[in-house]
């Protein structure tokens, strides 16, 4: 969702209509990974539990091992 090839996992967040157009645009110009990843996190959560959800979801299908890895923490 926030790596080096983030559009596409910023387009289903914005297809599922939890991301904005505006909200997308802003995360992918941003270049360094850990900002990208904390302001997405941000506006995520700023959403709600139903966005939250669909943002887990999305996670755990695309990176099985960073879901599980995060789990952990």
């Amino acid at each position: 969702i926030v790596g080096g090839g983030a559009g596409p996992g910023l387009d289903r967040l914005l297809q599922s209509g939890v991301l904005t157009g505006a909200e997308r645009e802003s995360a992918a110009s941003i270049r360094e990974r850990r900002t990208r990843a904390t302001q997405l996190i941000d506006s995520v959560l700023k959403k709600g539990s139903k966005a939250s959800r669909v943002f887990i979801q999305d996670l755990h299908d695309q990176d099985l091992l960073l879901f599980d890895e995060l789990l952990r923490i």
